[in-house]
């Protein structure tokens, strides 16, 4: 869903510079929640997320990096 929302919103703007930007805060927010869920799977902790309008606890174990951003372990 959320991918349909950020394309929808990337092809509506005019500005290649419009567009660029927006891909690159993005990226940056993508990176940094995927970040935020490498620091709890290494801490053992776990995360708290909303899934259909309910609180769902994620152990850490079946905590999820995009491999995308695989390189966020690392850190």
């Amino acid at each position: 869903m959320a991918n349909i929302k950020r394309d929808y919103i990337m092809t509506n703007h005019q500005s290649t510079q419009e567009k660029d930007l927006l891909e690159r805060i993005d990226y940056g927010v993508r990176r940094g929640a995927a970040y935020a869920l490498a620091q709890h799977k290494k801490a053992g902790k776990s995360v708290v997320i909303s899934r259909n309008g309910k609180i769902v606890h994620i152990p850490p174990e079946e905590i999820e990096i995009p491999e995308e951003f695989k390189d966020v372990l690392e850190k």
